[in-house]
């Protein structure tokens, strides 16, 4: 009997302002393209604070608000796909889920740029850059993130006989084939 209970890293996207640099999983990556699941969007508020585990409070609907509780921030949640093709260190999906400011005005750009979400359907994105901008009295870098198209959903796979690992892998390989990443 095999029992895995996994590791202590910690799978996931963040872009630091400061240094107007994408990572993932904890290293540095030459972000160029991503996909966003724009079905797995949630809003809500978070509260960060060194050495303790994050808060998240999620809204009922992404339409629905919620008065922001002390020591929370606007927050958001996103399902993405990389690939080691676009700068990424992995070709996986990971979650991209933060408080922080830069971020969610990107996201706030890239969604008003789109007229209508596909249903079903992945975003395509190009990342070009980032772009400084004046908070308060602070100025930070805002990542352009662009629109590109709406691409097919891989049909679900059915369950294997072989190991979950395997499942995720033939799944994340048959997704990257079937994109066009221009």
């Amino acid at each position: 009997m095999n029992l895995d209970l996994g590791s202590d890293s910690v799978e996931y996207v963040a872009w630091k302002a400061q240094e107007k640099k994408w990572y993932v999983d904890g290293e540095e990556c030459p972000l160029s393209a991503f996909l966003i699941d724009a079905e797995s969007i949630k809003l809500g508020q978070g509260k960060l604070a060194a050495g303790v585990s994050p808060e998240w409070i999620w809204n009922e609907s992404p339409g629905k608000k919620q008065n922001i509780q002390e020591g929370f921030k606007k927050a958001f949640y996103l399902k993405i796909y990389l690939s080691k093709k676009h700068g990424s260190s992995v070709t996986e999906w990971r979650e991209w889920m933060t408080t922080q400011r830069a971020s969610r005005d990107a996201l706030m750009l890239l969604w008003n740029s789109v007229d209508m979400l596909e249903k079903g359907k992945l975003m395509k994105v190009s990342i070009k850059g980032s772009k400084p901008t004046s908070m308060g009295e602070a100025t930070v870098n805002v990542p352009i993130i662009e629109f590109d198209s709406w691409v097919a959903r891989p049909a679900d796979k059915p369950e294997p006989v072989a190991a979950p690992a395997e499942k995720s892998k033939d799944f994340l390989d048959d997704l990257e084939d079937e994109i066009d990443w221009g």
